[in-house]
């Protein structure tokens, strides 16, 4: 991410041998002197960093203390700081984030349990999180690009999909908290209804899944069990 005014990029690389490990890489923008490295904890993994729209500062998403979290790190003081995000427990990844336009916010998506929330989070501290009542789904997708607010500061643009609604683009307003639907994929598939289920481990650990059944299904039929990695990443 380039600095607003060129004169700093600012990405993720791998620097050392260390195979989950990504640093944060300072270099200047006219390509002279040498690239400044910077990580929280080495072995963390340091990524998607967004420079400050007026302050030598860096959004990023982080693992340094065990779990993915949102970091400002200030590159004069040398000082960082976490978002509340991550240790009011909000979600177990935070696909999507960046800086509200005049720098005073973050807003980030918080991914948990097949749903994605977006939040608004104070960088004075002086109020928790403030979560946006958006339409139930998932609003992630791989490219880091589904939610987005125009400089005016005014509303943000999402796209969003669940188990039984096909991919609709929608617009939330901030001063009146009114939702509209900008575009909506339809689809013939007969999308069912998608009950949430939380079961324990054998060890003890809560793991949730979805239970879709056909609309209209009355009788027992043919179940398929769809397994699949984690436990941050979901299907």
């Amino acid at each position: 991410d380039c600095s607003r005014d060129d004169s700093e990029i600012c990405c993720c690389a791998k620097t050392t041998d260390i195979p989950t490990a990504f640093e944060l890489v300072f270099l200047r923008g006219d390509g002279k002197g040498e690239p400044k490295i910077y990580t929280p904890k080495p072995g963390s993994e340091n990524i998607l960093p967004k420079w400050h729209p007026t302050e030598r500062a860096v959004l990023f998403k982080t693992d340094a203390r065990g779990r993915y979290e949102l970091a400002v790190y200030r590159v004069d003081e040398r000082k960082l700081s976490y978002l509340k995000g991550g240790e009011m427990g909000l979600g177990l990844d935070f696909p999507v984030f960046d800086w509200t336009p005049d720098g005073g916010q973050v807003f980030y998506l918080a991914s948990r349990e097949g749903r994605t929330r977006l939040y608004f989070d104070k960088m004075d501290g002086s109020e928790p999180p403030r979560q946006i009542p958006i339409p139930e789904g998932y609003h992630a997708g791989f490219l880091g690009s589904t939610v987005n607010m125009p400089a005016s500061g005014d509303y943000v643009v999402l796209s969003w999909s669940s188990l039984s609604k096909p991919s609709t683009v929608s617009r939330y307003e901030l001063g009146t908290g009114k939702t509209s639907t900008l575009h909506e994929q339809h689809t013939d598939l007969p999308l069912g209804l998608a009950e949430n289920v939380v079961y324990r481990s054998w060890d003890g650990l809560p793991i949730h899944g979805w239970f879709l059944k056909p609309p209209g299904q009355v009788e027992p039929g043919p179940c398929v069990l769809w397994i699949h990695g984690g436990p941050a990443w979901e299907v």
